[in-house]
């Protein structure tokens, strides 16, 4: 387990990067736009994956009910990469003195509406890493309408992988791949349950965001599942399928 969060976190950090290297040349404007989608700006979403972080990591090393960072208006990206890179710092820190029997301990914490929780310290450190993939798709969207800089080609995994592919290949644990997917089956299952309660109208209203339909953007998690499995069971699938409206 320990190989494989080293990994996630080293992609984390990558991400992290690119991430705040595209917000840096924003003005005051466009990172304080307002969204109805996420954190409500640039800024906020950048600054909701820092304090997500630095809740979780003072959970884990000192523990109470830590409270969430509120966000300073107009404080400098710079200043808030310079907090990120910190926290980051003290959280490998923090994972470095971890071994397996640790990462596999149940570790008790406390949400900050007081419900309590026990889980492995191993699932806390994968959500986290979890959580900021989801948010940071949110803030590459923002980016797209306020005109900025999008990735290219993106910030998915894959593409970290493929910007370290003359590095050696990191071990992964199966265990931590087959629980992730089984995350991700449940995720979609119940965001299918959703769906299902909508009119075709609601289905098909467009959006300026993912694939632009509620329906379409269903029909590409399918399609991606496929075709991955394709290239994995059966070689080179070919070129991505079309939606299929």
């Amino acid at each position: 387990m320990q190989s494989t969060l080293h990994e996630l976190l080293a992609y984390t950090h990558w991400a992290r990067e690119k991430s705040f290297e595209l917000a840096e040349g924003l003005s005051l404007a466009q990172l304080d736009r307002a969204f109805e989608m996420g954190l409500g700006s640039i800024r906020n979403t950048l600054h909701h994956l820092w304090a997500a972080e630095r809740l979780w990591l003072d959970r884990w090393s000192i523990g109470g009910v830590p409270q969430f960072v509120q966000p300073e208006m107009e404080l400098p990206i710079a200043k808030l990469r310079e907090r990120a890179r910190a926290t980051a710092e003290e959280r490998d820190a923090f994972f470095a003195r971890q071994t397996e029997e640790s990462l596999a301990k149940p570790l008790a914490y406390t949400h900050v509406n007081g419900n309590k929780y026990n889980m492995p310290l191993w699932g806390q450190i994968l959500h986290v890493i979890n959580h900021g993939i989801h948010h940071r798709a949110q803030f590459v969207n923002m980016l797209r309408h306020v005109g900025g800089t999008v990735p290219k080609p993106g910030l998915d995994y894959i593409f970290y992988r493929l910007d370290k592919k003359d590095e050696p290949a990191p071990e992964l644990n199966l265990a931590a791949i087959r629980s992730y997917e089984s995350y991700a089956d449940w995720g979609t299952r119940k965001l299918l349950d959703l769906a299902a309660k909508l009119s075709d109208a609601q289905l098909d209203k467009p959006f300026k965001m993912g694939m632009g339909t509620l329906r379409k953007s269903f029909a590409h998690l399918r399609d991606a599942e496929a075709w991955w499995h394709k290239n994995w069971t059966s070689g080179p699938a070919g070129g991505f399928p079309a939606a299929d409206d």
